[in-house]
């Protein structure tokens, strides 16, 4: 897994008791929650749940950089009412397009506060557009995950020659066009 997503990963919770496992994941099976996921190569793809079964979460791609490989290395992320959860492993994707991912590993949560920050890849794709500020070199359409009273959270791609490092503040303002 790449370094960025490694640091992320470690600060996320575990989630250790097996009724909390079991609470997130049924609320998960109920849920219409998109899912993301993040390659080595940071790529990411976004699922919707076809289905939970047997520690199996069977997804639909919405959004997809190309396809998967054999045995994909991936963090996935989702947010559901409970907060923000990652797990890390390997995706499979079925002849069918189905992407399997097999739940039976380590389950972090992030959002420890009472405001959850809204995830944006739930309902719509939202955009970010810089004019190449702070560490960002360029000017550059950031794909957001997620937007707060606090701020917006983002994904740099490798391509925007950022020099920043993981959680580096960048002040920007906010507009809207339509």
């Amino acid at each position: 897994m790449n370094v960025a997503s490694k640091k992320l990963f470690d600060e996320f919770d575990i989630v250790s008791s097996e009724s909390g496992r079991q609470t997130v994941f049924a609320e998960l099976s109920q849920s219409s929650a998109s899912i993301m996921a993040i390659t080595d190569d940071d790529l990411t793809f976004i699922f919707h749940i076809v289905k939970l079964e047997k520690m199996m979460l069977l997804m639909r791609p919405i959004e997809q950089s190309r396809e998967l490989s054999a045995d994909e290395k991936v963090f996935i992320i989702f947010s559901i009412s409970s907060g923000q959860y990652m797990m890390k492993g390997s995706l499979k994707q079925t002849r069918e397009g189905i992407a399997v991912f097999n739940v039976n590993i380590e389950l972090r949560r992030l959002q420890r506060r009472k405001n959850f920050r809204v995830s944006t890849y739930q309902t719509k794709t939202i955009k970010l557009e810089i004019e190449g500020v702070g560490p960002i070199n360029k000017p550059s359409v950031l794909l957001t995950t997620d937007i707060g009273a606090g701020g917006v959270s983002a994904i740099i791609p490798k391509s925007t020659n950022s020099t920043g490092t993981l959680g580096q503040e960048l002040v920007c303002e906010l507009r809207h066009s339509s």
